[in-house]
């Protein structure tokens, strides 16, 4: 790849360098699990954090089953922070 100019610098965001979104992720898994009637303790929503999503679609599926509707949580947890972010 060829930049039309040299940089002048460059910023690394590694979540909580910039923003912080551990809390609303954290926040919209909640809400979301709760939609299908189910809960989700603490040190199973920190089990997730800094996985990357494959890892993370297996490890809830060992919560909650073959029968999960993942797709759905990942789509409700999208919206959760879709919606939050356009109250702000």
């Amino acid at each position: 790849m060829t930049l039309p100019r040299r940089p002048k610098g460059v910023v690394f965001d590694l979540d909580g360098t910039l923003i912080d979104s551990e809390a609303l992720v954290r926040e919209a898994h909640f809400a979301a699990i709760g939609q299908f009637g189910l809960s989700m303790s603490e040190a199973q929503f920190l089990a997730l954090v800094g996985n990357h999503r494959e890892a993370n679609d297996a490890q809830l599926l060992s919560y909650y089953g073959a029968d999960f509707p993942l797709d759905r949580f990942i789509e409700a947890t999208r919206a959760y922070v879709g919606e939050r972010a356009r109250r702000r």
